[in-house]
């Protein structure tokens, strides 16, 4: 709860999207928008009524692919074993492969605390085949690979979609990657792969920049509409509405929108002569429509040179 208090309190976002059905139990779906475009993240809530009050039980995380009391017993199981050796012969599978591995797990924990990236990714090495395949292992690998190359990333994200297909745990940091790498048919692909699966409107503006780049403007202005109708709260929906219409050159559009972005968040506009993606919408006619109202409606008695990335206005 302090994480996502942080977040929302550093310009993130924590709203409910929708019910999820597993067998007869409903779950709130919850989406964490992480502030300065820190990506996104699901919580699936797992609620249980006790008497007449509703209580969170469980929370199961879309990006580690676990829930919350499955990442707790992984790192409680080494130290309870070390205080009663009899819990280990009532261990299989991957927690009799994580005990097993323990020291070499602590060792890589610590490396990677360090940054010390190369040696925790020869450390990796060491340990055991079935668990180098592990959900929870992989996942580790790949902060690893993260401080190290892209091929490193590639390496680790292909391995994750041969383990774990088609499930959020892969197919984001697969995202994440492919967008670095400004492969924009496959970032298209793995938003709508996302969508299928978690069936929120909001991650069609995941894939807007991606549209946009293979000259699909039409699909990009409609998945804009789509977020915009489902989240009309949110300034980024606005804002790449607004990228839209200046890729596409409709200037007309542009200043609606800036009117109704600055309307809608309470917003007063700034210079954006040093911002390249507005220059042809300045030295347009529509342009410079636009600059004279906001010089009227300011009362500037000398022209302002451009708009603004917006500040908000003071209550």
């Amino acid at each position: 709860p302090d994480k996502i208090v942080a977040a929302v309190r550093n310009g993130g976002d924590y709203r409910f999207v929708r019910l999820v059905q597993k067998d007869s139990q409903y779950r709130p779906l919850y989406r964490l928008t992480m502030p300065e475009d820190g990506g996104v993240n699901y919580h699936e809530l797992v609620v249980e009524v006790s008497g007449d009050k509703p209580l969170i039980t469980n929370v199961y995380l879309y990006l580690s692919g676990e829930s919350l009391s499955e990442s707790v017993r992984r790192v409680l199981i080494p130290a309870l074993a070390s205080e009663d050796a009899s819990i280990v012969g009532e261990l299989s599978g991957t927690e009799a492969e994580i005990l097993k591995n323990r020291e070499v797990l602590r060792q890589i924990n610590s490396l990677m605390s360090q940054q010390k990236f190369e040696e925790a990714s020869a450390k990796f090495s060491e340990l055991t085949p079935e668990l180098q395949r592990e959900r929870s292992t992989l996942m580790t690998r790949l902060v690893i690979s993260q401080g190290l190359s892209d091929a490193e990333q590639e390496a680790v994200v292909e391995e994750m979609a041969k383990q774990i297909p088609g499930q959020p745990c892969s197919d984001f940091p697969l995202f994440a990657l492919r967008k670095k790498q400004a492969k924009h048919d496959d970032v298209i692909q793995i938003v709508d792969r996302l969508q299928k699966s978690i069936e929120d409107p909001y991650l069609d503006l995941l894939k807007v920049d991606a549209l946009l780049a293979v000259g699909k403007t039409d699909e990009a202005r409609e998945a804009v509409v789509r977020v915009k109708t489902a989240c009309p709260d949110r300034s980024d929906v606005y804002w790449m509405e607004i990228a839209v219409s200046l890729k596409t050159r409709n200037f007309d559009e542009t200043a609606r929108l800036l009117d109704e972005v600055g309307k809608t968040f309470g917003l007063e506009f700034r210079d954006l002569s040093s911002v390249p993606e507005y220059s042809e919408f300045i030295a347009s006619e529509q342009g410079k429509a636009w600059l004279k109202k906001q010089d009227e409606a300011s009362g500037s008695k000398e022209p302002s040179e451009s708009p603004a990335p917006a500040e908000k206005k003071s209550e």
